[in-house]
């Protein structure tokens, strides 16, 4: 999926880079945003460290050495080093990082929006349904509170919650061609969804199931 504007302007405040050139649109990232690096007048690394805690000469180099860059036209992480061990070391850093602020962006998002929205899935992946809050606190309640029909729940943001579960308008020509991918027209929204959207007060009905 393309990056959105939103997105690709919240990357590049988090250390990446937009870079185009013919058919290359790349967000390439400075490795120096998650690590704290001294020298010695040499160039020489003297001193780093990697989310607080220090790391060797070694491994400081290797991540600086590194190229590392999103694709914008799918969204997809690519690293290019010495070898293949240090693709995947690189990219396990570099996702732990990405994963650290799209938390930190969703809370803050979370205590920015009024509506929220929590998803409760069975175990398996199947038969979902959402509750749609518009006070974020009863929201978190009843996330909280215990759960007797063995389902998993998640506090989602309005944009979050439709950017996961719903398609625009012009994402399919018929009802027949949505159904096929288990969409269905949602008059309401005006959007393609793919799971129930209840109210608190329905919440019986849904949980007894």
């Amino acid at each position: 999926m393309t990056l959105t504007n939103k997105q690709i302007e919240a990357l590049e405040a988090n250390g990446f880079n937009r870079w185009t050139k013919g058919n290359y649109d790349r967000l390439y990232f400075d490795m120096e945003t998650i690590l704290d690096v001294d020298r010695y007048k040499t160039g020489n690394i003297s001193y780093a460290k990697l989310s607080g805690e220090e790391i060797s000469h070694r491994w400081a180099g290797e991540l600086l050495a590194a190229k590392v860059w999103i694709e914008v036209s799918d969204g997809s992480l690519h690293v290019k080093a010495d070898s293949k061990d240090q693709r995947t070391e690189v990219g396990k850093v570099v996702k732990n990082y990405l994963d650290r602020i799209k938390a930190e962006k969703t809370e803050e998002n979370i205590e920015e929006d009024t509506t929220v929205y929590v998803v409760n899935t069975a175990d398996d992946g199947s038969d979902a349904y959402a509750i749609k809050f518009d006070d974020k606190a009863e929201a978190e309640k009843y996330l909280h509170t215990e759960q007797y029909n063995f389902r998993e729940r998640e506090l989602l943001t309005e944009d979050k919650f439709w950017a996961e579960f719903s398609k625009p308008a012009d994402a399919y020509a018929s009802e027949e061609e949505a159904a096929e991918d288990g969409y269905a027209w949602d008059d309401k929204h005006d959007r393609w969804t793919d799971i129930d959207v209840v109210n608190p007060e329905e919440l019986a009905v849904y949980d007894a199931e």
